[in-house]
Order: C-alpha cells, then structure tokens, then sequence
C-alpha cells in the first residue's frame, strides 16, 4: 500500500478504538471536521497496531487525525473547497487496485521545516494540511470476490454453500451484485481486539462474530471422545433411557452444526453480518494534520 505524501515521513502507528467526530481536546486541526464525520482512530501504543493493517500507511499518528464521512468524496471536496480554497492537487487518479488509493486530493497548508534529528533519522521539510481518498467499486475485478477487502471472507464461506445446499448459486451471485461494493468502502477500528491483543477494523470484528455464532453448537456439543464415554458409561450401567436421551441430544448438536457450518442458517448469519458491514461503511476517508507548533518542537521556536 503506498503511503500519502502528507503522512510519508510518519512511521505506521496504532490506532485506539472509534473516537466522537469531535477533534481531541487540545487539538489544533489545520482544516475542520467534516460535518457528520466520525473519527476512524488516533495512534496509541505501537504495540497494539494492527499486522498489515489496512490503515497502516494512512492511520493517524502524533501529526494528524483521520475521519470517516458515509457522502461521497466529491461531497467531501466541495466542503473542504468552500472552507480552504481550491484544492486541485490530485494524485492517485489511474485505475490501480494495488493498494494504492485512486480518487484521493489533497491541499498542503503548512510546510514545516523540521531539523534533522539524530534520535529519530528525520528532517526536512514536512508538509502538513488535508487529504481526502476513496476506493472505486470499479475496481474490485470481476471473479475474484474472495479476495475482496472486507467482503472476500463472507463470499467464501458463501460459495462454499452453494455445493452444501446452503443457497443457490442465483442467490450468491446477486449477493455480490448486493452487497459488493462494499470492499471499497472504508471501516473504522473498532473496540474489540483479536487473539494477540491487537484493535481489530469493524469489518474485521463483524465477520469474526458471525464465525463465533455459526460455530456456537459446535462449542456447546460434547466431543466425540466425551460422548463414547458417557454412552458407553450409561449402557454398561444398564440406563438405557438416558442413552436415548443422550444420543438424541449429541444427534441434535451434529446437526445444528451441519446447518451453520453450510446449510441455509448459516448462510442466513452471514447475509446478516454484511448487512451489519454495510451499516458501518464509509465512502471517504479524511486526514487533517494537527498544526506542526504541536508536534514539532523546532517548529513551535520559530513561531
């Protein structure tokens, strides 16, 4: 993924859970919020960053915020316009997929002439102000669904399930035609982590809840090796009624889990989790840099 100009001298750092649009207290943005914007996340402890997160170039840091806004990025540049000037700096513009960020413009409002510094290996010129970017859906090539950012896991499992019999191959196919734009929509960081303690994307956090919940009778249901022993167990004690019951029981189990590993139930609880996705798309993408007298020292001197 290729880093934005504003944010190329910036290592790649956490970013806490979904913050209010409001900027964080103390904050000196060098362009407003966008009305109705939330706010994707601020850096936090490098340590909780996301491995190969999709925000690891275009996450904020000590230097900016990011936010994210549901209207269009042409909405979103008529706006900044308005308040800022002409904003005619477009970059990012071919029809790449490869990561980098087509539709993107940017307006630089502040250079600061930050001294090379020993500790860190920077110095230079920093150019601080705003960018805007969006994903083209005409970019998510045609038969290659399960590689799709955010939505690829879900059509996965789907097409799995047109051979279960979970649903029609009609079906799944007018699910991406529903539901396929939404691998180039952006997501915010949400609060829950993933098993190494790392902040997960929502959309990252919404298929991994509808795995739990298709995987539930499974967790509920004995082992194999726990039923062979209690059946045996209940046989050789002659309580042939709770073997009935038991086995009745474990046959029930088995078959839950058939139905929501790839029959129609389970097909349902992943229609369900992109609807949830869909909920929680954004079109746009915004970072506003905070003015430089608060991240850089030799900046703030020369004010």
């Amino acid at each position: 993924m290729k880093i934005s100009f504003l944010l190329a001298p910036l290592a790649a750092l956490a970013i806490l859970a979904l913050l209010p649009a409001a900027a964080v207290a103390g904050d000196k943005l060098l362009a407003p919020v966008y009305p109705g914007a939330v706010a994707a996340g601020v850096p936090a402890d490098p340590e909780q960053f996301p491995s190969g997160s999709r925000y690891s170039d275009e996450a904020g840091s000590p230097f900016a915020r990011v936010f994210l806004s549901k209207d269009p990025i042409e909405k979103v540049r008529a706006f900044y316009e308005q308040k800022l000037g002409a904003i005619d700096n477009t970059f990012f513009t071919g029809k790449t997929w490869g990561g980098e960020w087509p539709f993107a413009y940017s307006k630089i409002l502040v250079m600061a002439d930050k001294r090379f510094d020993m500790s860190t290996g920077m110095g230079g010129e920093v150019p601080a102000g705003l960018e805007i970017s969006a994903l083209d859906p005409a970019e998510l090539r045609a038969g290659e669904e399960l590689y799709w950012p955010s939505v690829g896991p879900f059509f996965e499992r789907l097409q799995g399930m047109t051979v279960t019999g979970g649903l029609s191959r009609s079906e799944y196919e007018g699910l991406i035609k529903k539901y396929g734009y939404l691998g180039a929509r952006h997501y915010a960081v949400g609060k829950q982590a993933d098993e190494g303690g790392s902040l997960m994307l929502v959309d990252e956090a919404i298929f991994k809840a509808v795995e739990n919940k298709m995987s539930a009778p499974m967790a509920a249901a004995p082992s194999d090796v726990e039923f062979q022993a209690k059946a045996q167990r209940l046989m050789a004690e002659g309580k042939y009624d709770e073997f009935t019951k038991l086995n009745e029981q474990y046959m029930a189990s088995m078959a839950a889990m058939q139905q929501n590993s790839t029959g129609p139930e389970g097909a349902k609880l992943l229609k369900d989790g992109l609807t949830e996705l869909e909920r929680n798309a954004y079109r746009t993408l915004i970072v506003i840099h905070l003015h430089p007298s608060q991240w850089d020292p030799i900046f703030k001197k020369l004010q």
